[in-house]
């Protein structure tokens, strides 16, 4: 290149650079900017909002407009749940995001096939679950932990013992049942 044209490529960068900072301030959105139900909604944020990053606020904004879509019944499920979370101990929230990033990894399809399995159980057999699940909850965390490793062991069985397994454990508490899982 002739020394001539390096000021019209500085100039070309330049240019660039300053179309990609405008539209990022265009982009960019001003707590002003917000109307007033997304303002209060995003209350707790209004501090922090300059500083935080442009996808943060994406994130927010979007919650909040899915926010003003719920009834007042899921609205107050969507408390519940946040104070729930709120109430987990940390080990419990990180398990918690591992679970839902390992669930985000699986094949669509996969997905869409353990929740119609969800969807085809009897009533009986939901409230069992959700049974099931509040008994291990109420269990200390090293029985907890002790019985998760089991299960990761029960996953590389044979289907024939595991079946076994299951059978041994069926309409057991979990403290007993948790005895038929492998060592």
């Amino acid at each position: 290149m002739s020394p001539h044209h390096r000021p019209y490529r500085i100039l070309g960068w330049f240019g660039t650079l300053l179309l990609l900072a405008l539209c990022g301030a265009a982009q960019a959105q001003d707590w002003s900017t917000l109307g007033d139900e997304q303002r209060r909604l995003l209350a707790p944020f209004e501090s922090q909002w300059p500083s935080l990053p442009q996808a943060r606020k994406d994130k927010l904004l979007q919650g909040a407009a899915r926010w003003q879509t719920m009834t007042p019944e899921q609205q107050a499920q969507a408390r519940e749940k946040a104070q729930t979370w709120k109430k987990l101990p940390p080990a419990e929230r990180e398990r918690a995001k591992a679970n839902l990033q390992q669930w985000q990894n699986l094949p669509p399809a996969q997905r869409e096939q353990l929740q119609q399995r969800y969807r085809d159980l009897t009533p009986e057999q939901k409230a069992r679950i959700k049974s099931r699940r509040e008994e291990f909850r109420a269990l200390p965390e090293a029985e907890r932990a002790s019985i998760r490793q089991r299960f990761k062991a029960l996953r590389d069985l044979p289907p024939e013992q595991r079946k076994g397994i299951r059978d041994c454990a069926k309409g057991k508490p979990i403290e007993q049942a948790a005895a038929c899982l492998p060592p």
